[in-house]
């Protein structure tokens, strides 16, 4: 019996795109719960991490003191919580990754443990935005969800400063992996862009 993934054009979803792009209501848009197993399985970073500080104190207190000033938490850090978290997930279901990767070294290391567990079709959605829209959807995201980390004008804005010296890199990456990349425009709100990632991915 082949594996769930098979039924798919594609067995991996990965979102690039500046903070307040829309990657997450997009993830939370297509993909299932543990028991709608025909749908992508949500691999939210932000949530991963969110498990780890509950379980790590030393791990909470550094993420604590670098995401409160928009410094994003080490690569070595990241990536080995993610591969742990990879380990124990179902590998016949498609994955959607939202929150990762954020610089060239992290998609490396991404492509890598997907390749190693089984995983060759890969496709990127870079998800493009003005960083004024992306500041606004970061605003009315800290009011929906009370997320403190978006309510700070200057720690947005480092975090958006941040992504943008790294996306170049990131895109660059895939496309001489000769992963398909599929840019869409964030212009027309979120329900587009969620139509046609729908059907980029084969999904109804």
């Amino acid at each position: 019996m082949k594996d769930l993934k098979e039924r798919h054009p594609y067995d991996a979803a990965i979102f690039v795109g500046l903070p307040g792009s829309y990657k997450g209501t997009v993830n939370k848009a297509i993909c299932g719960s543990s028991r709608d197993r025909n749908r992508p399985i949500h691999i939210e970073m932000s949530r991963i991490i969110k498990l780890k500080r509950a379980e790590d104190k030393k791990f909470d207190e550094l993420a604590d003191s670098l995401m409160a000033r928009g410094i994003l938490v080490p690569d070595s850090h990241i990536m080995g919580i993610l591969n742990d978290y990879l380990s124990d997930l179902s590998h016949d279901r498609v994955w959607s990754f939202d929150g990762v990767p954020r610089n060239q070294n992290q998609a490396g290391r991404l492509d890598h443990f997907l390749r190693k567990r089984k995983y060759h079709r890969q496709v990127v959605f870079y998800l493009q935005t003005t960083e004024a829209q992306a500041r606004e959807n970061i605003l009315q995201r800290a009011v929906k969800e009370a997320r403190e980390d978006d309510q700070n004008p200057e720690v947005v804005q480092t975090r958006l400063d941040t992504f943008k010296s790294e996306i170049v890199s990131i895109i660059e990456f895939y496309r001489e992996r000769k992963i398909e990349v599929v840019e869409i425009s964030c212009a027309n709100g979120s329900s587009a862009v969620i139509e046609k990632v729908k059907e980029k991915l084969g999904l109804r």
